[in-house]
């Protein structure tokens, strides 16, 4: 069974991914990103639940980013953005790409 860090991981390695790799990998057409956003919810909660010591404050910082970019994304006013093409070609969706890229370096420095 895989470690909270792990899942969390795997998580950010999707959210890192360019958008048509993440859909070839998620296969959930139409949903790729409600369930990759559900994915790196899911695990980063059960990651900061299992913690007996904080991580490092760079890998925390940017972790906490990523989700408040989900939060922002998860407004209604962006509901648009939740689409396949979205999240192959919106500044939105690169910017997270961004973001996780930068948490999967540190995660991997951090191990």
């Amino acid at each position: 069974m895989a470690s909270a860090q792990e899942d969390l991981r795997e998580a950010v390695e999707r959210l890192a991914l360019p958008g048509k790799q993440a859909i070839r990998r998620v296969a959930a057409p139409g949903r790729t990103a409600d369930r990759m956003a559900l994915r790196f919810d899911e695990s980063y909660t059960a990651w900061v639940g299992s913690l007996s010591d904080l991580p490092g404050e760079v890998v925390l910082e940017t972790l906490q980013r990523i989700d408040g970019a989900l939060l922002e994304l998860a407004r209604p006013e962006h509901r648009a953005l939740w689409t396949d093409a979205e999240l192959c070609a919106s500044e939105a969706w690169e910017t997270l790409r961004s973001l996780a890229r930068e948490a999967v370096s540190q995660l991997e420095a951090a191990e």
